[in-house]
């Protein structure tokens, strides 16, 4: 009986050190094709909060403008919302001069600011919500992407943007 007892107390023990020093839950996920990157911007809309973006502007133009209209109207509906980087590049200035705040575009002029390449180079996109730091690349005509679903990384992450978005330029300001 007492080993019994003895038995039960050490499983105990031994269950509230195994969850104390339990590393938090983390996932990666990997994505490829444009296919892969619909389903990671597609993502964005579980955001419960404004997502953040690092851009390089265009996602249309490599995951097809007829899908893109379609997670537009899908933010729209959700209510999702985003704060954009982008890198004041000349053809970003004039894409964003003329699909900001169109009904086709998730992004109001008000929420992009722009950090020059030398703060920040800013290649593909990067998408920060909820406990999820997410990346899509366009490299040599093929797409890749990654998410890391991680509590820590993304409020790490999420700092730096912050801090950033802090120290950016209203994109306004350059129009």
């Amino acid at each position: 009986q007492q080993l019994q007892k003895d038995m039960k107390q050490v499983s105990n023990t031994l269950d509230t050190i195994k969850h104390s020093s339990a590393s938090p839950p983390m996932a990666v996920r990997y994505y490829k094709g444009i296919a892969g990157a619909r389903q990671l911007i597609w993502n964005t809309l579980k955001a419960s909060d404004t997502v953040q973006v690092y851009s390089a502007w265009g996602r249309g133009s490599f995951v097809g403008m007829k899908f893109y209209k379609s997670f537009v109207a899908e933010s729209y509906i959700r209510n999702i919302k985003e704060r954009v980087l982008v890198n004041p590049r000349g053809q970003v200035l004039d894409s964003i001069k003329t699909y900001a705040g169109a009904d086709h575009s998730r992004t109001k002029i008000e929420d992009i600011r722009a950090l020059d390449e030398s703060q920040i180079n800013i290649i593909g996109e990067t998408f920060l919500y909820n406990d999820v730091y997410a990346q899509v690349y366009l490299q040599n005509g093929e797409i890749n992407g990654f998410e890391v679903e991680s509590k820590l990384f993304q409020q790490s992450q999420s700092s730096i943007f912050t801090t950033l978005w802090e120290m950016g330029c209203p994109v306004s300001d350059l129009l």
